[in-house]
């Protein structure tokens, strides 16, 4: 199964995806730059592994995807829209994974090559009133939230981010007096947009182990 999966750059993160990728001079380049460890977690693992099946790339980041655009025979000014089209026409995509779809909704999914066979993506924030109904299925942690796109009659399922496997190394030390260590948890939990936990049952435990 060829899969594709386009994910997206935070513009702070971007700013410093400039100074590391300075000397980078293609597509291959830059991106493999940014696949050294940012959002590990959210790449899939046959990307992560380099399957020959598999394609990745930040359909938001226009260094790179123009890269791709001139190597490939497009004008280096294409659309943005079109070189990602080009893209997954030119790997002869079966399922397209996007992890951005307020950049790439319904109007860009109705585009998609006839080699698409499937296609899902991953949103797990609030989204106002955005029409994802043209996905086959949406994918995210959040119960609260797969339910209200199953309301709107979108398909819907749980599904977990992996680790960074740069973690794997210190999964393996078992001669560790601390397994987890949580910092200011009340202020992660008052900024978290969505409620993470379906009832108070999680932290009511916290608080009688008297972390808070």
């Amino acid at each position: 199964m060829r899969v594709f999966q386009n994910s997206g750059v935070y513009a702070a993160y971007m700013r410093r995806l400039d100074i590391l990728a300075v000397d980078a001079r293609s597509f291959s380049d830059r991106l493999s730059i940014f696949l050294d460890r940012y959002g590990a977690c959210h790449i899939l693992n046959p990307v992560m592994e380099s399957s020959p099946d598999t394609f990745f790339t930040n359909g938001d980041d226009e260094i790179l995807q123009r890269y791709w655009a001139v190597e490939n025979g497009l004008p280096a000014i294409s659309d943005m829209e079109q070189i990602l089209l080009s893209q997954i026409e030119h790997h002869r995509t079966e399922i397209f994974y996007n992890s951005d779809p307020m950049r790439y909704g319904n109007d860009f999914v109705r585009k998609l090559p006839g080699c698409v066979r499937k296609s899902i993506m991953w949103r797990a924030a609030p989204s106002g009133n955005t029409d994802f109904g043209a996905y086959d299925l949406i994918v995210c942690i959040f119960p609260t939230i797969l339910e209200g796109y199953r309301r709107l009659g979108w398909r819907a399922e749980y599904f977990a981010p992996a680790h960074d496997p740069a973690m794997d190394s210190y999964a393996e030390n078992r001669d560790r007096p601390i397994d987890v260590l949580c910092t200011d948890v009340r202020r992660i939990f008052a900024q978290c947009p969505v409620p993470l936990f379906s009832d108070a049952s999680f932290m009511r435990r916290f608080r009688r182990r008297k972390l808070f």
